[in-house]
């Protein structure tokens, strides 16, 4: 039988389907507040108005699982394997979302964009996808 190409620290434990309608709930509750939001600013008017605890509620849970999936893990493979499975694993969301962000900037009619010069969006976005903190420009 040929040897598992999985090491044994990088295999998954048991699944939670239920965290992850939960987080799925979560994310879909805080896009309708954000479009709800466009309707009527007033959040105590809407009826998704206290859809902003949803992140909190969305990123406690992501911490749970994520100290559940790696609780006796992270000592076996090490922080830095630790550290490139999670980049692996986020930064074309980062990456995605920058890429979006810039197109939304140019493409929305009631931006003016030419307050931005070509220079300064290229650090802007270079910053995003390296995720280094800008001051406001």
């Amino acid at each position: 039988m040929p040897p598992d190409p999985v090491p044994h620290y990088l295999k998954s434990k048991q699944h939670y389907h239920l965290l992850d309608g939960l987080r799925g709930i979560a994310a879909v509750s805080v896009v309708v507040f954000h479009f709800c939001e466009w309707i009527n600013t007033d959040f105590k008017e809407n009826f998704i108005g206290h859809g902003f605890l949803a992140v909190d509620f969305f990123f406690c849970l992501s911490g749970f699982v994520m100290g559940y999936a790696y609780d006796n893990r992270v000592k076996k493979m090490g922080i830095i394997t630790f550290l490139k499975t999670r980049f692996i694993r986020l930064h074309p969301m980062v990456v995605l979302g920058t890429i979006l962000g810039l197109l939304g900037l140019l493409l929305d009619p009631f931006v003016n964009t030419i307050a931005y010069s070509p220079t300064k969006l290229f650090v802007i976005f270079m910053a995003s996808n390296l995720r280094i903190p800008l001051p406001i420009l």
